[in-house]
């Protein structure tokens, strides 16, 4: 069990590019991140290198040999996806390789190109998910698209407004809406190739994450004037199709979140915000120095996050730490 306001054990993971990384995710032992950055004129995109750091190895390489704009890498087991984006130019890309823990290496594979990507591009196993605006029937829409590294083939998987999508195992969640509707959260399976709608209120329901068959998700209310009162976490039990209120009035945004094994975590003010479906326990997991943290992401019972140097762009150095077992 975890007190609340206990600190954890932080150390910084060793970097060639100080400073400048942002975006951390973690899988197992392997943290990869975007850093390195290049700001390109005219159009300041932002385009940046790849790095990788092995826990078990204590090794840290960047596994790029170009920079990418706004990569935004995700990581599953060996496998590291990232996107090159254009800002709208349509001519985005999605990448992939699988990293080798003995050589270090991690050749980068183009898998789609020519597109107008969304938001991140997201991997589980074998499969990688991303949203894309295509126009269709002269109207601008958001489809899902997907790749199988096991059969080498993409396909089209639902064609409406679709964002923020994450993807667990068999499942795929996202928040979309219909003409003059709120925002609700969307289920795919990839066994079945369903798809259902999990939520269905007159209120917003936003920023699904999966991890095996819990969804979680933010619902928010407005005062009958319409004005933003307040919002909730909510958990979505996929196999009994029961939902639960798990936290009144929820204080931040799951924008920058993450989850896995039942523990969602996301940035605080100075700490790392950590909530356990286990124990139906909120948790502020006190990183010292007090410094901003940003985008925190958890992978059994490690987390990493970014300790922010640079305020206009968001970037800092790496650190990680371990959350004490129940």
């Amino acid at each position: 069990m975890i007190n609340v306001g206990t600190q954890l054990r932080a150390k910084q993971v060793p970097s060639p590019a100080r400073g400048t990384a942002h975006e951390p995710e973690l899988s197992g032992d392997l943290i990869v991140w975007s850093g390195d950055f290049k700001i390109v004129d005219p159009s300041e995109l932002i385009d940046n290198h790849l790095f990788v750091h092995d826990l078990a190895k204590k090794t840290t390489q960047r596994i790029t040999t170009k920079r990418y704009g706004f990569a935004a890498p995700q990581i599953s087991g060996n496998v590291i996806v990232w996107r090159d984006f254009n800002q709208g130019l349509k001519n985005d890309a999605v990448y992939y390789c699988i990293f080798d823990a003995r050589t270090g290496q991690c050749p980068a594979e183009k898998i789609a190109s020519g597109r107008d990507l969304g938001g991140s591009v997201v991997v589980a196993g074998k499969r990688i998910v991303w949203d894309e605006s295509v126009v269709k029937d002269g109207l601008l829409i958001t489809r899902l698209s997907t790749y199988d590294l096991e059969t080498n083939k993409e396909e089209v998987l639902a064609e409406q407004s679709a964002f923020r999508v994450d993807i667990s195992k068999n499942y795929m969640v996202w928040m979309g809406r219909g003409i003059d509707q709120p925002l609700d959260i969307f289920l795919y399976n990839f066994e079945t190739k369903t798809q259902r709608q999990i939520t269905n209120t007159p209120e917003d329901e936003f920023f699904p994450k999966i991890s095996g068959n819990t969804v979680v998700y933010l619902r928010r209310f407005r005062t009958p004037e319409g004005n933003f009162a307040f919002q909730d976490l909510h958990s979505y039990d996929i196999t009994s199709g029961t939902d639960q209120l798990l936290l009144h009035v929820f204080p931040d945004s799951l924008i920058n979140g993450d989850f896995s094994d039942g523990r969602l975590v996301w940035p605080g003010i100075a700490e790392i915000r950590m909530y356990d479906l286990a124990t139906n326990m909120l948790h502020g997991l006190v990183i010292k120095p007090i410094v901003p943290l940003a985008t925190p992401a958890i992978s059994g019972n490690k987390v990493v996050w970014i300790n922010v140097a640079d305020f206009i762009n968001g970037t800092g150095d790496v650190h990680y730490a371990k959350i004490p077992r129940k």
